[in-house]
């Protein structure tokens, strides 16, 4: 996956992750009672399912070990680095 590719999926969803907080409502006086048929609509549309291939669930696993490991970069990380032209000079492993 490209560059642009990955940055595009990043703004997406923080797209929807800023539409999903902005109909969260928190305090008593703005408590909105919707219809469960609603709600599972609403949910489906922010969080759709996502059945995974084999090769993907095996992917995620390595992923998951490797984030206990500590071997990973934070996001801020990723975006600076594709930023730099050596990036690997400017990227440190997060612990």
């Amino acid at each position: 996956m490209s560059n642009g590719a990955v940055l595009e999926k990043i703004e997406k969803l923080e797209k929807s992750l800023q539409e999903l907080k902005a109909n969260i409502f928190v305090s008593r006086k703005d408590f909105v009672v919707i219809s469960r048929k609603e709600y599972e609509r609403l949910i489906k549309k922010v969080v759709p399912l996502v059945r995974l291939s084999a090769s993907e669930k095996k992917e995620l696993n390595q992923a998951r070990k490797e984030m206990i490991k500590g071997d990973y970069v934070t996001l801020d990380e990723l975006i600076y680095g594709l930023g730099n032209k050596n990036p690997r000079k400017s990227l440190k492993k997060s612990k």
